[in-house]
């Protein structure tokens, strides 16, 4: 036991000598730490968190305390850490324009950002290259706009449109000129069109222009990844639209969305496929379309990781059904809970809730 209790002891021990080597972070308001970065001729290094976020709580527990950290950081920058939610960390979010998080801004001492990255490192060793990398000249936004301006391409563009974009700037203007100066060889590549369709919008003329090169689009990446990610950019508000949750869209955007997912590479055993149909229904209130997607389409595939949530929708509505709505979908629930071929528990207890 004695043994036991002195290992302990060495390991706590350790663990407390390890922390005292890892980056030292001052607590004080952005103006003190920027005073004592000049007094000490440092850089300021900001870590942006947020309660709720898991890689920034790891960055906290396993990279800032070790040595390797501790030993880059500290004679280099003086180090501080705001909750970008919770007092003046709330003030930073709107002047910084933190869109992800955790985000690491750096300072120079008249409070001049000079470099910024974004997301969790998985080692101490491959975090302190990433922040050499962003405080290096060659990668200020000056020099990223002077190369781009230089030279309007995709090698020089791409790196300055995502500079921008992590600094919370429309970049979709930008997007579009990288996108027309590119040479044909590098035009299409997944990072690209990862950033183009996260900048714009399913209803505007930039992503029609996307898809009139779709055909390219697909023999560089393959058809069902790109579709893949056509689908996933409009996909959350499809859900929000079927849920009855606040948005911006007219039923012909709607009516867009399911037209053009029709046309998309989606598995045919993937439920989710019908997402834009059901939104369509909702918002029009076309119950018995509604009722019709579910007994020919919906309820009769296999189950899948979607398919709770798309039934989920049926049971939400069907309060607004009329008295022979009503009695088609309790029929329906019927023949899918005794027809075993695709019956599920999850088939059951839809049905229960319905007629509760």
């Amino acid at each position: 036991m004695k043994k036991i209790i002195l290992s302990l002891i060495a390991a706590l021990a350790c663990h407390s000598l390890l922390l005292a080597q890892g980056v030292a972070f001052m607590e004080a308001p952005l103006k003190k730490v920027l005073e004592k970065a000049k007094a000490s001729n440092r850089l300021v290094f900001i870590d942006c968190y947020t309660s709720w976020c898991i890689p920034c709580a790891n960055m906290a527990r396993n990279i800032f305390p070790t040595k390797t950290c501790g030993d880059y950081f500290n004679p280099l920058f003086v180090c501080t850490k705001y909750d970008m939610e919770k007092g003046e960390g709330a003030q930073l979010q709107q002047t910084f324009k933190c869109i992800a998080y955790p985000t690491f801004i750096i300072l120079n001492a008249e409070g001049k950002e000079i470099g910024r990255l974004t997301g969790a490192s998985t080692t101490a060793e491959a975090f302190v290259e990433k922040v050499k990398t962003a405080i290096s000249p060659d990668n200020s936004m000056d020099s990223l706009r002077a190369r781009y301006e230089a030279a309007k391409g995709m090698q020089t563009g791409l790196p300055y449109a995502k500079a921008l974009y992590d600094r919370g700037h429309n970049i979709a203007q930008l997007l579009e000129d990288i996108y027309l100066n590119s040479q044909e060889y590098d035009r299409y590549n997944t990072e690209f069109l990862t950033y183009y369709l996260n900048c714009t919008d399913f209803r505007t003329p930039m992503f029609d222009r996307l898809l009139l090169d779709k055909q390219m689009w697909n023999q560089r990446l393959g058809r069902e990844a790109v579709d893949r990610m056509i689908f996933d950019s409009y996909r959350k508000t499809m859900y929000l639209v079927a849920a009855g949750r606040p948005h911006n869209l007219s039923a012909d955007d709607v009516r867009k969305a399911a037209m053009l997912t029709s046309m998309l590479a989606i598995p045919e055993n993937s439920s989710e496929r019908f997402l834009p149909n059901v939104a369509l229904f909702v918002m029009t209130h076309d119950w018995d379309r509604f009722i019709d997607l579910y007994a020919r389409r919906i309820l009769p595939m296999a189950d899948d990781s979607f398919k709770a949530i798309i039934m989920g929708f049926l049971s939400q509505y069907y309060a607004q059904f009329d008295t022979q709505q009503r009695a088609r979908a309790d029929k329906m629930l019927e023949r899918a809970v005794a027809n075993r071929s695709y019956a599920s528990k999850t088939m059951q207890d839809f049905y229960n809730i319905t007629r509760k």
